[in-house]
């Protein structure tokens, strides 16, 4: 099976950048996913390699703040 050139450049990228990037408790690293419908973000902390926080438009408080996603009245 032939294997996707954008997606082995995308992790190529990753790799590079990963190497300079290192969160600390004091600065945690962001880490965010974004797809065709959804986004997510976690701060980590690489030394204790553990996820502080997460949150995604997925989340019920994050959609009942804003339920219409996606369209003009909610980009206003």
């Amino acid at each position: 099976m032939a294997t996707n050139i954008r997606e082995v450049k995308r992790v190529y990228r990753h790799r590079r950048i990963r190497k300079e990037m290192v969160g600390t408790p004091e600065r945690p690293r962001l880490c965010i996913h974004r797809s065709l419908k959804n986004m997510s973000a976690s701060l980590i902390d690489d030394v204790a390699r553990k996820t502080l926080m997460g949150m995604s438009t997925l989340d019920k408080g994050v959609r009942k703040d804003s339920p219409k996603g996606g369209n003009i009245k909610a980009a206003e």
